[in-house]
C-alpha cells in the first residue's frame, strides 16, 4: 500500500511534500469551492416547499449535483496541472537543464 502511495505521489511530482505552488493551488481551489460547498450544504439543509422537479429532483438536489460537479472539476483541473508539471520536471532532468523556478 505504502509502495501505490508513493507511486501516486511520484507520478503527481509530490515526492518530496507540496511544492510551494501546489500548496497556492490547494487555497485557491479550496476558495474557489467554498461558495460552490456552502450553496450544496444550504440546498441540501433547506426542505423543498415547491412541487416542482425536473428528471425526479428538486431544485435544491439539482444545486448540490451541480456543487459536486464543480469541485470534481477543480480536483480533476490539478491533478492534471500537478502531472503536466511532473513530467515537464522529469524532461528537464534528464536532459540535464536546470529546474525553473516557480517563485519569482
Amino acid at each position: 500500500m505504502t509502495n501505490y502511495i508513493q507511486h501516486i505521489k511520484d507520478l503527481l511530482g509530490m515526492a518530496n511534500g507540496l511544492s510551494t505552488e501546489q500548496k497556492h493551488d490547494l487555497v485557491k481551489a479550496g476558495l474557489q469551492a467554498a461558495p460552490a460547498g456552502t450553496a450544496g450544504v444550504g440546498a441540501s439543509i433547506t426542505p423543498t416547499v415547491t412541487e416542482s422537479t425536473f428528471l425526479g429532483f428538486a431544485p435544491n438536489t439539482w444545486v448540490v449535483f451541480a456543487s459536486l460537479f464543480f469541485i470534481s472539476l477543480q480536483i480533476a483541473h490539478l491533478l492534471w496541472k500537478w502531472r503536466r508539471q511532473a513530467k515537464i520536471d522529469a524532461a528537464r532532468t534528464a536532459a540535464g537543464l536546470h529546474l525553473e523556478s516557480l517563485e519569482k
